[in-house]
């Protein structure tokens, strides 16, 4: 993931103290009006950071409760690296945090966040508690937030990476065997109606839930993962004549 480069000077930070102080002029000081502008901020860092924040993404917690989070940072796997709690400036932030937190919110990585304070818990403990009127202190807030790395998903994308690169092995290793039946079996260049001709293209899945919607309550989680869940199934090829490949 891009490391960010995030500066007090930067466009996107100056933004947010515009917008809350046009907020603060018309007294709009609720919670559906000041997230927008912390909203705004984290989607412009998600993108340098190849990540997607999702709104009101709702799970369901392993007590079958229904819970809906303001924010949720994924990636292209749909896997989450952090979550986002919007409060207004006169909400008690450790005691909403608390209940959160019993209500079976995900802690590994999470914003509790008014417009002039935020807490960062990361790993089930408080890793920050900021004054966000200094923009220091905000830019501290996104850099650690942005940084963490759940080691569950660091396996994940080890695992990818590997996978690719053993990919084109496992192609040339097709493709010989293709061709020592074709030079072996002549009339094999004939493919049948069910012959590897007309059969499906290979099929590489990396994730062990495809899904076609990118958000859903059922995320894969990364500890889920394991080696038998990155596999290539091989097509079987048919001809015209008994023999069979040689191993």
């Amino acid at each position: 993931m891009p490391t960010l480069n995030i500066k007090p000077i930067h466009k996107p930070i100056k933004n947010y103290y515009t917008e809350l102080a046009e907020y603060a002029k018309v007294g709009a000081e609720h919670e559906g009006a000041v997230r927008t502008a912390f909203q705004n901020l984290l989607q412009h860092y998600c993108r340098q950071a190849d990540l997607i924040l999702v709104c009101e993404k709702t799970h369901h917690t392993p007590q079958k409760r229904r819970i809906r989070i303001d924010g949720e940072v994924v990636d292209a796997f749909d896997l989450p690296h952090g979550h986002w709690e919007a409060k207004d400036t006169h909400d008690d932030l450790p005691t909403e945090a608390r209940k959160k937190l019993e209500a079976g919110y995900p802690f590994k990585n999470i914003i509790v966040q008014s417009p002039t304070r935020a807490l960062l818990y990361q790993n089930g403990h408080l890793r920050l508690d900021i004054d966000l009127t200094d923009p220091s202190n905000l830019i501290n807030l996104l850099n650690t937030f942005f940084a963490y790395r759940e080691e569950n998903i660091l396996d994940w994308y080890a695992a990818v990476e590997e996978f690719k690169e053993k990919v084109p092995v496992l192609g040339r290793g097709v493709a010989k065997r293709i061709e020592t039946e074709r030079q072996d079996n002549p009339s094999s260049d004939k493919p049948s109606r069910t012959s590897i001709g007309n059969a499906e293209p290979l099929l590489i899945r990396t994730s062990p839930r495809h899904r076609s919607k990118r958000c859903s309550s059922n995320t894969f989680s990364p500890s889920e993962f394991s080696a038998q869940s990155l596999t290539i199934p091989i097509l079987p090829i048919e001809t015209s004549s008994p023999k069979k490949l040689r191993r």
